[in-house]
């Protein structure tokens, strides 16, 4: 056993000696620099190559490095994760970069990425600030009055979740002055407030104008044709995704499943639905936002709900009353 692994050592080191050679007498040839962070020439005069192991003790030895000569640029040393030559691995993200690069495929699509601000993070401004004025209406103080009454003493932080809603539907959104507001109503940490309202995406931090348009990019409208209805949109509003339009009318967001996917692409304004949705319906529901009217919602295209096509072919009997089928002793 030692003898064999004496035998396979020795034609290892052979075999590393002989690569390294090749290495030398290709460096010898172009006199290039190595692409490793040393930037050291590949030969040391003696047809030995100087760099016996990469920058990267995992790698091991240099020949187990992928190396590769392209013309006129010498010999480098490749991504250790590609074949012999440097070429990528069919597996590799890489190789599909390259492929699409090759074929002119896009990418289907990207998130929208967020600004830090927009998630965790609060920045005082003019706008919001712990001095922005808040105060609860008269008739949203009774209503969260009532809302803490249905849990039990020392249990006020289970309304939160209203609390805060009730500001976003009084004024639009929800500043800091308001969280701390809330805070001191429910006797809670204002880090409480924070927590919840930067964990849930249905709570607005910012200005999203009168009107927050939100259009459904999930799978059911983006094969119906959400992202043209997001452009009528951003026409039409004259305002961008994630922004304000100048006038602060409206806002327009993209968001995820709005629950409505047998009715896509839908667009929700408020807290209206806007179903079956084609161009035309954009601007004619934008422009009589404009106008100040608010326009009949649901499905745009004449069905009632999500009813099919061909009209409705279920449910065409009023229910039955609790107790249907049951057996009498468990009817009473």
């Amino acid at each position: 056993m030692i003898r064999s692994s004496t035998k396979v050592t020795d034609i290892a080191r052979r075999i590393v000696n002989l690569k390294c050679r090749w290495a030398g007498h290709i460096a010898r040839r172009t006199q290039t620099r190595t692409a490793d962070g040393a930037a050291k020439y590949w030969n040391d005069g003696h047809g030995q190559v100087d760099a016996a192991w990469t920058g990267f003790p995992q790698d091991g030895p240099m020949i187990w490095s992928r190396l590769r000569e392209y013309p006129g640029c010498g010999l480098h040393r490749t991504d250790h994760r590609g074949d012999l030559w440097g070429r990528p691995k069919p597996s590799s993200g890489r190789y599909m970069a390259e492929k699409r690069k090759k074929n002119k495929i896009a990418n289907v699509s990207t998130s929208k990425q967020l600004r830090s601000d927009e998630l965790v993070v609060h920045r005082d401004n003019p706008e919001n600030n712990p001095k922005t004025p808040f105060e609860f209406s008269e008739a949203n103080l009774n209503r969260l009055c009532a809302v803490i009454q249905n849990y039990p003493e020392g249990a006020q932080r289970s309304a939160l979740g209203a609390a805060l809603d009730l500001v976003q539907r009084q004024i639009g959104w929800i500043p800091i002055s308001a969280m701390h507001k809330v805070a001191e109503i429910l006797s809670v940490p204002r880090m409480r407030v924070y927590e919840f309202a930067t964990f849930y995406t249905m709570c607005k931090r910012r200005n999203r104008g009168k009107f927050n348009v939100k259009v459904c990019v999930t799978t059911p409208c983006m094969i119906r044709g959400s992202d043209i209805i997001l452009q009528a949109v951003e026409v039409a509003t004259k305002c961008k995704t994630g922004g304000l339009s100048e006038d602060g009318v409206f806002g327009v967001d993209i968001v995820q499943c709005q629950g409505a996917c047998a009715d896509a692409p839908v667009m929700v304004v408020n807290d209206d639905y806007y179903e079956d949705l084609t161009l035309d319906n954009v601007y004619e529901i934008i422009n009589a936002l404009k106008a100040g009217c608010i326009p009949p919602q649901g499905p745009q295209s004449g069905r009632f709900c999500a009813e099919p096509c061909c009209g409705q072919a279920s449910l065409l009997e009023p229910p039955p009353a609790p107790g249907f089928k049951l057996q009498p002793a468990l009817a009473k």
